[in-house]
């Protein structure tokens, strides 16, 4: 139940009649714009408080809600379409505009708020589906009227808050305001427009009956009157969750993920990478970038362990968060698991920590009396919104999906399997160059291989490369066991298999393939009906299965052991110090009794054996012993308070320490309590300040051990008297009995005696299992025995039947005895001789074999049973080896072994095949074949027509049997034909290849040879030109020389005669000037 409500406009009308309900069990505050109205709020039994919507800041109402500690926010402001267009924006949008982002700046526990509405607020563009003509007209005469402007200002508010998901909300939308006194009744919910009036104390009680209702959150609700109560008709409202939205739909971005969003995400990174969040959340209308990354970052991500929580893990984490308070970014990846897992596991801990405390107090009532567990408390209530849905399991996705996730899925679809646009082009094209890039690498170094040059160039691949490496392995740590069986197995070359499947195929390949698949289903008509339009190409079915058996496989917790305290090496020496004991007592068993003494008998430690072992003691647990201290740690007061010190809990060993980022691990071990007493160390954490040290921890007077050699020191805590006196008496008194000892030893005797101790023989009954067998071992074990008795089952078979040679179906045992000739007398009184031993021998083995291992047409029922007793392998070594020695000696070879048998048998078999089938080709020209008893008899038993007619059965068997090889051979041809085409038409091209190389070799050689000659004739006659050649360029050269010379001279000619022409010019211009100079000087004369 709310406690605390502010009112915004709290002078209003449905305002005080809101508080006076109110007064009784809430404690409220009036905000209001001026100070005269403080006695109408004082009366109605509110707080007033003087703040302006339109003068005060957000940060100022934010401040008011916080120290107030609001719960619950009315909105009951509105300047009612009186004070003009632009005041109505100010109070009606503006205002309300400011009250959300106040709300929204709240720190701690953000306060409900419940928004006084206009009904019919919408957008005037659309109309309700629910809406009659009536409704219509009505509306449109309000939406055209004098409050034009007030139903524009409510709706952009509406618009505005159902925007918001920072705190749960609620609008409540009343009709027409009446003064009238209240009837406790009305419609409340998804309305229409006729009868739209209501009493303004009907909304303010169902204001106040909303406070306590957070399910209605998220609602925006109609009320106009009617005659169901308010109480009743608000429930039905919120539970069938009638929305009165008029407006557009408006879509949130956030909220609960679904599958479809998922697999579109998946999809969407796959194609898109992990950094284009933008491009990826333009696939999912109703989330954001920001979203996209934390859902992949925090639930999609492969690498991400959704495995239980182990014990090292959790005193790891509980380590870390002592170190690193609330740092749980840094915490996340050293632990191995998200921010939000390790944040949700530390308080899942310390929750566990505060619940066996409360039960060890005694805090926790039974049954009803029982607090909220903190799972209850922090549990979402209805109306509530998840703050982290992005680390929640995908809700299931709908049967009837909206019209905006079926084109989201169909543009996503449409988007990811895109190949026809720019980039796709553009991709392809890379991809072709690439292939061209790498064809062209690879026949650059098969040609340089060919030359004798090989490259050991690494290129580097983009990525992982997942032939060579395994993404997100943990190599286990290696074990007791050999598994170079399973390695072998792994690393098995791929003997046989072509380099085209060892490369699988490529991704255009595959999309192509797909496309053509697709393109011939929707030709032949196979899809059936057209597939569901929310339908998402997912993975196939077999590796979501492998998904699954991983994950199930993955959700099973490891083992984890304390070390071994006693290792093999100690249990030997021990072993054998108890056995070095015994022996001693055996040697010394008939002698003197002085030496008996000196032998104490332990026998009695043998009843200990049988004992059972205490486990660790259960009280240091350090996991729950640092989440203990981690909470006294939380809830602690601040130092100033002056507070005595937080309790902490000390652990085992100290706790998991400070001195590094990884805990420090104290190894569990199991008490031995058979082992020699040992006295604690003083400063033991048990010990208690007073009394004496050695007595800490220990019981006073306890039984005395029995130690009949005083191996263990006097523990003091066995006797009274314990004083120093006492002590240095019992001292005393120890060492005078040792020395009275030691002086009535008898003397020594020289006499030795060497006992050879007699070979014992195991006896395996006695022996006690001191490990269990692995279970691994066994089964290979196991394995082995049942391969080698298969092995035996089948070596005891005859010849024939592991050969799978032909053998009679059915056996008739006493036939063929008879036929034998081995049932009468005169074979009974031949039962001595070899043959008959050998055939009833082989005629037992023919009726085993059919009954034992049957062929089809056997006429046995099933379960009969042979008569016949297999022998025993000795038996059957020992007839083999006899055989052999009688084969060697008969054929001459006497120590030859089994190889050079088999090879002299196979030799002799092969003569013997040639001489019975000369003999049988020699015989058979003597006889003709008789058609009637199909056999080969002599000519003169036949007549002339059954000597054609058997000729006439061999010549139609001959050709039956020609026709049938005749179609096996075309079969035969044809499948050569299409195995050996290739290699045929390689042969005929590489014989034309031969031949036109011959023919230019040929060639070749031809013009090889006239060179040759040439070079010869041309070795002789080319001195003789060259020296006519020289001749003539020599007398060339002194020609040019002596014209050299000519044009020299002429050239020194032409320099001077052109030298004294200058000079000539020069005098007769010089002749010229005199005169003119002497002209000049007459004419002035004249003048």
């Amino acid at each position: 139940m709310a406690s605390i409500v502010s009112i915004v406009g709290g002078h209003g009308k449905i305002a005080l009649r809101l508080a006076a309900l109110l007064h009784p069990t809430h404690k409220v505050f009036s905000i209001i714009r001026t100070a005269d109205h403080k006695a109408d709020i004082t009366a109605a039994n509110a707080t007033p408080v003087i703040m302006s919507l339109e003068d005060h800041s957000a940060s100022k109402f934010t401040e008011f809600f916080e120290a107030t500690k609001t719960d619950v926010v009315v909105f009951s402001a509105g300047a009612g379409g009186k004070g003009g267009p632009d005041r109505t924006k100010k109070v009606d949008f503006e205002g309300a505009v400011k009250i959300f982002d106040a709300i929204e700046g709240v720190k701690d526990a953000k306060p409900r708020l419940i928004l006084v509405s206009a009904i019919d607020s919408r957008d005037v563009n659309i109309v309700p589906e629910h809406y009659t003509p009536e409704d219509i007209e009505a509306a449109k005469k309000a939406h055209e009227g004098a409050l034009k402007n007030y139903y524009h200002w409510k709706y952009q508010a509406d618009k505005d808050l159902v925007k918001r998901t920072a705190f749960p909300w609620t609008i409540l939308m009343p009709g027409g305001l009446l003064d009238d006194a209240g009837k406790g009744t009305a419609n409340i919910g998804r309305t229409g427009l006729t009868h739209h009036t209501v009493t303004r104390d009907d909304v303010a009680a169902t204001l106040a009956l909303l406070l306590d209702r957070p399910g209605a959150a998220g609602l925006a609700l109609n009320i106009i009157g009617g005659t169901t109560p308010l109480k009743e008709s608000l429930d039905a409202a919120i539970k069938e969750r009638a929305n009165a939205w008029s407006m557009v739909r408006i879509i949130i971005k956030g909220g609960v993920w679904k599958n479809t969003e998922d697999e579109v995400l998946k999809a969407a990174i796959a194609k898109y990478g992990k950094n284009q969040w933008a491009r990826i959340s333009s696939l999912l209308v109703r989330k954001t970038p920001k979203q996209c990354k934390a859902r992949w970052y925090e639930w999609l991500d492969p690498s991400i362990k959704k495995t239980e929580w182990s014990k090292t893990e959790d005193e790891k984490l509980l380590h870390l968060a002592k170190l690193m308070p609330t740092q749980w970014r840094t915490i996340a990846p050293i632990v191995g698991r998200t921010a939000t897992q390790c944040l949700e596991r530390y308080q899942k801990l310390l929750d566990e920590a505060e619940q066996k405390e409360s039960e060890e107090l005694g805090l926790a009532g039974p049954g009803d009396e029982a607090g909220p567990s903190a799972d209850d408390v922090r549990r979402l209530r209805p109306g509530e919104i998840d703050p982290d849905p992005e680390t929640k399991p995908a809700r299931p996705d709908p049967i009837d999906m909206d019209e905006d996730e079926k084109e989201m899925l169909s543009e996503a679809r449409a988007r990811l399997a895109n190949t026809q646009g720019k980039k796709a082009k553009r991709k392809a094209r890379e991809r072709q160059l690439e292939e061209a890039r790498r064809l062209a690498v690879l026949q650059k170094k098969r040609e340089l291989k060919a030359a004798g040059i090989i490259m050991r160039h690494k290129t580097k691949k983009k990525g992982m490369d997942y032939n060579a490496d395994i993404p997100f392995e943990k190599k286990p740590a290696p074990g007791f066991y050999d598994t170079a069986d399973e390695q072998a197995r792994q690393t098995t070359a791929p003997v046989g298999q072509s380099l085209r499947r060892l490369e699988n195929k490529r991704k255009p390949e595959e999309e192509d393939a797909e496309r053509k698949k697709r393109q011939r289903r929707n030709a032949d008509g196979k899809g059936g009906e057209a597939p569901h339009q929310t339908k998402f190409v997912a993975a196939r079915d077999a590796q979501i299965q492998k998904l699954k058996e991983a994950e199930s496989i993955g959700r099973r917790r490891k083992l984890v052991l304390p070390s071994a305290q006693v290792g093999e090496t100690e249990l030997e020496d021990i072993v054998k110090i108890g056995q070095a004991g015994e022996n001693a007592k055996a040697l010394v068993a008939g002698g003197s009794e002085a030496a008996g003494r000196l032998l104490s008998d332990y026998e009695g430690l043998e009843r200990a054996k049988m004992a059972r072992t205490p486990r660790t003691a259960p009280q240091q647990d350090n996991i729950m012993t640092e989440a203990r201290n981690l909470r006294n740690m939380t809830i602690q007061q601040t130092p100033l308070l002056g507070d005595e010190n937080t309790p902490m809990h000390p652990g085992l060993g100290g706790g998991t320490g400070f001195e590094s980022a990884t805990p420090v691990h104290n190894v569990a071990f199991t008490p031995n309590p058979l082992a020699t007493p040992l006295h604690p160390s003083s400063d033991a954490i048990s010990a208690t300040p007073r009394g004496d040290p050695s007595m800490i921890g220990a019981t006073p007077l306890r039984t005395p051990l029995r130690d009949n050699l005083s191996i263990n020191p006097e523990d003091q805590i066995s006797v009274v008297g314990d004083t120093p006196r006492e002590q240095r008496m019992r001292v005393n008194s120890t060492k005078r009995a040792l020395q009275a000892g030691f002086s009535a030893l008898p003397k020594p005797e020289n006499n030795f005696e060497l006992l050879v101790p007699e070979d014992e023989g195991e006896d395996e009954s006695d022996e006690r299992q001191l490990s269990v067998e692995d279970a691994a071992e066994r089964d290979a074990k196991l394995q082995r025995l049942r391969e080698e008795q298969e092995r035996r089952e089948v070596a005891r078979r005859s010849q024939a039947v592991q050969r799978g040679l032909p053998r009679p179906a059915n056996v008739d045992l006493d036939g063929l005895l008879r036929k034998l000739k081995l049932s009468d007398a005169e074979a009974i009184a031949e039962a001595d001789s070899a043959a008959h031993l050998i055939h009833t021998e082989l005629a037992q083995l023919l009726e085993h074999d059919a009954i034992a291992h049957p062929i089809p047409g056997t006429l046995l029922p099933g379960g009969t049973r042979s008569s016949y007793s297999i022998p025993e392998d000795d038996t059957i070594a020992a007839a083999k080896a006899a055989v052999q020695a009688e084969i060697a000696s008969a054929l001459g070879y006497p120590t030859a072994n089994e190889v050079q048998l088999q090879e002299g048998l196979a030799t002799l078999a092969q003569q013997e095949e040639i001489i019975e089938s000369h003999s049988w080709s020699a015989i058979r020209q003597q006889l003709l074949f008789d058609a009637k008893t199909s056999t080969w008899v002599d000519p003169e038993e036949l007549s002339e027509e059954e000597r054609i007619a058997g000729l006439s059965v061999l010549l139609n068997r001959s050709r039956d049997t020609m026709a049938s090889e005749a179609q096996k051979t075309g079969k035969l041809e044809k499948k050569l034909g299409v195995v050996l085409g290739g290699y045929q038409a390689r042969s005929r091209a590489l014989t034309k290849k031969i031949s036109d190389t011959f023919e230019e070799l040929q060639r070749t050689k031809l013009e090889y040879e006239s060179f040759s000659i040439l070079r010869t004739n041309e070795s002789a006659t080319g001195p003789r030109r060259v020296s006519a050649l020289q001749e003539e360029v020599g007398g060339l050269e002194r020609r040019e020389q002596a014209l050299q010379r000519r044009y020299a001279e002429l050239d020194s000619e032409r320099r001077e005669l052109e030298s004294r022409i200058s000079g000539l010019e020069d005098k007769v211009m010089a002749e010229a000037e005199a005169l003119n100079e002497a002209a000049l000087a007459e004419m002035e004369n004249e003048a």
